[in-house]
């Protein structure tokens, strides 16, 4: 109920709760996937020889995978999309919460919301969830010229990847048209020679 003070702010703060949880969590994850591939490393070293390269890879994969029992899971089932839905309300208080609660995802767990990242701040005067939903109409503005900023600054970094792209595809199609034409030439001047 988005109208009762007292149920909101302790779901705030039951689920900051259950954020920074998460994010020791995952932290915690991360590094023992590094030891694990450390340790690998080492056994691959000591032993000159991997066991079966479909096993290895089903293993990597498995790795990579959350268990079925795993509070992580939570993260893109649960948690983000009703963070996104609590943007819309009609309530600014209801709205205030979730891009709190969003922000702190965010920096709770930044390497699964890299996108995000770049939104959030040291400076108050500088991060988006906390200007959108300011109460002084000037930093929602400002927090939205931010938001058109990067929006930019991603597409023409997308652009400038897909240029590259075609200037790769272009050299590589070009290589294949002189090496075909190369082979014709060759063929012709065999021909030539044959019947010459």
């Amino acid at each position: 109920n988005g109208d009762d003070l007292a149920i909101r702010q302790a779901a705030a703060s039951a689920l900051g709760k259950a954020v920074e949880a998460m994010a020791q969590l995952d932290h915690q994850q991360q590094q023992q996937q590094q030891d694990a591939h450390q340790a690998m490393a080492q056994l691959d070293q000591q032993q000159q020889q991997r066991l079966d390269p479909q096993q290895a890879a089903e293993d990597d994969a498995a790795a990579g995978q959350l268990a079925a029992d795993d509070p992580l899971r939570l993260l893109p089932r649960v948690l983000y999309p009703q963070a996104k839905s609590g943007l819309r309300s009609n309530n600014l208080a209801v709205r205030q919460e979730h891009a709190a609660l969003l922000r702190q995802l965010v920096l709770a767990l930044p390497d699964r919301f890299p996108d995000l990242l770049p939104l959030t701040s040291q400076d108050a005067e500088q991060d988006f969830f906390l200007n959108i939903t300011h109460l002084q109409i000037h930093r929602r503005g400002r927090a939205l010229q931010l938001l058109g900023r990067l929006a930019q600054q991603q597409q023409q970094q997308q652009q400038q990847g897909e240029e590259r792209a075609g200037e790769v595809a272009g050299g590589v199609a070009k290589r294949r048209r002189m090496a075909d034409g190369g082979s014709a030439a060759e063929q012709q001047q065999q021909q030539q020679q044959q019947t010459g």
